[in-house]
């Protein structure tokens, strides 16, 4: 529900998105995706843990193309890719910490 309320400006917009699905929960991401692409409208979207994907999401918040970063996940995320984002000066919405363990 999250991915799709922030999904329906970018694509009205006509503006490129880059999602990276839950480790918890991809399937629905992934299936969304699927659904997208049968329309003929591509979302691009790929499935790693956590871990390996904080370099990969520190250069894309970090290039001087991106203006607006958009990310739900824990506070850790937040710090790494709003920093990130931060020295190119984007645009940002976070919303981190949701959940508590």
């Amino acid at each position: 529900m999250i991915l799709c309320k922030s999904l329906a400006a970018v694509l009205a917009s006509g503006c490129v998105t880059v999602v990276k699905p839950s480790e918890y929960t991809p399937l629905t991401t992934l299936k969304l995706a699927q659904i997208f692409t049968e329309a003929g409208c591509r979302l691009a979207c790929s499935t790693s843990c956590s871990a390996l994907a904080r370099l990969p999401a520190k250069m894309l918040a970090e290039h001087p193309d991106i203006n607006k970063l958009v990310l739900t996940g824990a506070p850790e995320a937040g710090r790494i890719a709003g920093g990130a984002a931060a020295k190119v000066f984007a645009h940002q919405t976070l919303e981190l910490g949701g959940k508590r363990r």
